[in-house]
């Protein structure tokens, strides 16, 4: 392709000095389409120099001598897709690590909402205790101790609503990612 394309040029360059020769063409467009050609030369020197390199990368995978001919691949004929859409959804739905991700950070956040709830009751700590002194009479200690939340609507409320906040956003994280799945499900 990048051949035809260089002798196309080179006939345009010619076309072009052709039309300058006789006061048709401006010095300009001469230059513009020798330049061209020029850029299309580096071009395809880059490309055959990649090509070395590529059969050098796959010889030396295939552990096969320097200098091996590798050959044409033979062409791809595209297969028809044989799974409807909807299943490649489902697929994805259940295997996409990303997905799972973001559902795990639903539950984190449940988690933490519930955490963030159980702050509006009082936390009650039971203690006991079992003394030896020797050769006196065995000591034993109980202790209840209550914290009771009296400001409840300052500090506990605050905290609620950050953390329903967190599961709202990852509820939307979720469902962004489900939907850019989708999109890049059907634009493949």
């Amino acid at each position: 392709m990048l051949i035809r394309n260089r002798e196309l040029l080179n006939k345009l360059v010619n076309v072009t000095e052709a039309r300058y020769s006789v006061g048709r063409a401006a010095q300009q467009d001469v230059f513009k389409a020798q330049t061209q050609v020029s850029i299309l030369e580096t071009r395809l020197v880059k490309l055959k120099q990649e090509r070395i390199s590529s059969e050098a990368e796959i010889n030396s995978i295939l552990n096969r001598r320097p200098g091996t001919p590798v050959g044409r691949p033979e062409d791809v004929k595209p297969k028809e897709l044989t799974v409807t859409l909807e299943e490649l959804y489902s697929a994805a739905a259940q295997n996409s690590p990303m997905l799972r991700r973001d559902q795990k950070m639903i539950e984190r956040s449940e988690l933490a909402v519930n955490s963030a709830r159980r702050e509006y009751y009082p936390d009650v700590t039971l203690t006991g205790g079992y003394f030896n002194q020797g050769s006196m009479s065995p000591m034993y200690q109980f202790q209840a101790s209550f914290k009771v939340p009296i400001y409840y609507w300052r500090k506990q409320r605050a905290g609620v609503n950050e953390q329903v906040s967190a599961l709202s956003q990852a509820r939307r994280t979720y469902e962004a990612t489900d939907q850019s799945l989708h999109y890049r499900i059907q634009d493949d």
